[in-house]
């Protein structure tokens, strides 16, 4: 039902954060796990924008060039960043899912990105895909309860994590 899951996980499992994307509420569940403790914050589309200001894309220039990335045909494109940065990225049409980008910086790119980069709490990541596997997920992924976690209004969940930041 074109939602997604995004799973990130750090210092040896000490601290994990997903990224659970309701494509028809258009609502991002944040959670983050530190440790032993537990929190989330619910992220609506001017949420969603606030937290993209830090890596916002200018202009998207679609590129003939194309490569295979985990089995997928991936086609090019240039991205000019606010601050003049450019960043190439990879994205695919073969995977079915509506509007995918809809809650990240690179929202003009219709296909699932499959090579990028982005910067959050003044950590700059590159992601490649390294395999994509169809299998049928349980509805109650994306509708599990949040009983466990105490709710925390996105700013103060943006600074716990900025302050996680080894470079600090």
């Amino acid at each position: 039902n074109n939602n997604t899951i995004t799973q990130i996980e750090g210092m040896m499992g000490l601290i994990s954060i997903s990224f659970e994307t309701d494509y028809k509420k258009q609502i991002v569940t944040h959670k983050v796990n530190l440790i032993q403790k537990k929190y989330a914050s619910l992220l609506d589309a001017r949420d969603i924008n606030r937290f993209n200001t830090s890596y916002k894309v200018k202009d998207v220039q679609l590129m003939k060039e194309t490569k295979t990335i985990a089995g997928k045909k991936c086609m090019k494109a240039e991205v000019t960043l606010e601050n003049g940065e450019k960043v190439i990225v990879f994205y695919t049409d073969e995977i079915a899912v509506e509007n995918p980008n809809w809650s990240n910086p690179y929202k003009a790119i219709n296909g699932v990105l499959m090579e990028f980069q982005i910067e959050r709490y003044g950590i700059l990541t590159k992601f490649v895909a390294k395999r994509v596997t169809q299998e049928p997920i349980d509805d109650k992924e994306f509708a599990a309860p949040l009983d466990e976690y105490k709710i925390i209004p996105v700013e103060e969940l943006d600074n716990m994590l900025n302050d996680l930041n080894p470079t600090k």
